[in-house]
């Protein structure tokens, strides 16, 4: 496994040969396998207290040689780290936004042996942050001249030299502690099996309460979905906009809706100016395309005129969109109109009506559909299955959320019900059948009416009509508790 090819220009080695260059995991196991990470922390301590110290290492057993041992272990680790720095892996995790990553980091907490205690969250998180900024500090070739001061120095009987400042004495022994710490949790998550603690597992399992959504949708049914942020979901919201304007200027606000941990996503409403001639389906691909290497998007666009006329409009969606979730960005030329009060009491009754002619259809479709299963006619029985579950997800969107989509992709429609449901989601559980099976649904709006080879055969029809009718009967369940909770 090539990781880079080094430039004597910028980089030598030294202390790692060829193999431990295409593979500075080695060296980070043999580094570990030396000393666990407290021992490691308290020989850098010793080490330093000899530096700044009017006195000189002594280690009655070995002699200078553990000292000797340790410099060269500490170049081994900065090289190994360096050219794992350059490396594929590293620049992905840079660039990566990572959700709901707390309970992970408490979980690890409680398992593992030893635990890093000078790493910030987001450090923690993605531990090539901290890699990444020791090498901003030094070089690797300062790195060595320190050490090599601190060697010298500790094995004198003479008073420190005076060219070793203070504050880079302070600066390396620190860094080289987030250093040791980085390399841990690299050494932990990447190279199996990790380092736990001896007693049972089970005994450290961490439960953690994920707060959900009580903000955009009317009910939680099963939801996962999470409109707080964390310090990193912050940080990686900013990383999300800054990204977005870069690429498409028009873009005026960015409201942060929520985020749900399966799969991670960030869900975005984001409003271009109207004057922007682009298709809002082609923004959301772009959208969500140029944020992929970060995180998955899913983005909601609209221009700004519909912004403005569903606001004067009453638009629960909107209203509670600007009201209740964190504003990411608004450029100074959007003027927003006063926003107007959602008329609570009106709620029920629009619900009620629209589950009448939408959540109606999608039984009505569902029916058809499965007369013309047993008819024989498979083609035709398709198509109304699409039918029956676009109708169907189309009245809870917009009975949960009070927001209208006109659009026919199934699996878009998915997940936007995850705002307040993972029970519609989990009807096609996503495994190699179901994916099959979701594939066909997603096809047949189409491919029943315009492909003259489309000629599903009878066991997947049944299949995927249990299915629909599945999603029917839950979707049914998720209005009731709708209607039940505004009651």
């Amino acid at each position: 496994m090539k990781i880079y090819q080094l430039s004597s220009s910028d980089f030598y080695p030294r202390y790692i040969n060829e193999q431990e260059i295409n593979d500075p995991l080695w060296v980070i196991k043999d580094f570990f396998s030396v000393d666990w990470l407290p021992g490691h922390l308290e020989n850098l301590q010793r080490w330093r207290k000899y530096v700044i110290e009017e006195t000189y290492f002594k280690d009655k057993n070995n002699g200078p040689v553990s000292l000797l041992f340790a410099h060269k272990l500490n170049l081994r680790l900065i090289e190994a780290m360096y050219v794992l720095s350059l490396s594929k892996t590293a620049k992905q995790s840079l660039n990566k936004i990572h959700l709901n990553f707390n309970p992970q980091l408490q979980l690890e907490q409680s398992q593992w042996m030893d635990y890093p205690a000078h790493l910030s969250e987001e450090e923690l998180i993605n531990p090539y942050l901290a890699v990444k900024q020791f090498f901003k500090a030094y070089t690797v070739e300062q790195y060595r001249e320190f050490l090599n001061e601190w060697l010298e120095t500790a094995l004198s009987a003479s008073p420190p030299d005076e060219t070793l400042e203070a504050c880079d004495i302070i600066y390396v022994y620190e860094n080289l502690q987030k250093l040791y710490e980085a390399a841990w949790i690299i050494r932990q998550r990447e190279i199996e099996p990790p380092i736990i603690k001896t007693y049972d597992v089970e005994e450290s399992v961490v439960e953690v309460a994920h707060p959900q959504s009580a903000k955009l949708s009317l009910a939680h049914s099963n939801c996962a979905f999470n409109d707080t942020l964390t310090t990193a979901e912050r940080l990686g919201l900013n990383e999300l906009v800054k990204t977005i304007l870069d690429s498409l200027p028009f873009v005026q606000l960015i409201v942060h809706l929520g985020t749900h941990p399966n799969p991670e996503a960030y869900y975005l409403l984001i409003i271009t100016d109207e004057k922007d001639k682009a298709f809002e389906h082609d923004l959301i691909y772009r959208i969500e395309t140029i944020c992929k290497p970060l995180i998955n998007v899913c983005a909601i666009v609209h221009k700004s005129d519909a912004l403005i006329r569903g606001i004067n409009e009453g638009s629960r969606f909107f209203y509670n969109a600007l009201t209740k979730c964190t504003v990411a960005y608004q450029c100074a030329d959007l003027i927003l109109p006063e926003l107007q009060p959602v008329n609570h009491e009106n709620i029920r009754t629009q619900n009620e009506a629209i589950w009448k002619r939408w959540g109606r259809q999608g039984k009505d479709f569902l029916d058809t559909a499965l007369n013309c299963y047993d008819e024989g006619n498979y083609n035709l029985s398709l198509f109304l299955m699409h039918q029956s579950v676009e109708s169907t997800l189309s009245a809870l969107i917009r009975i949960n959320l009070g927001y209208r989509l006109a659009i026919h992709n199934l699996d878009r429609m998915l997940r936007i019900s995850l705002m307040f449901t993972d029970d519609l989601r989990n009807v096609f559980d996503m495994g190699v059948d179901d994916v099959r099976l979701f594939e066909l649904l997603q096809n047949a709006y189409s491919a029943a009416r315009y492909r003259d080879d489309f000629n599903p055969g009878q066991e997947m029809v049944k299949a995927l009509g249990d299915k629909v009718a599945k999603l029917f009967i839950t979707a049914e369940g998720i209005y009731g508790q709708v209607m039940e909770t505004s009651a």
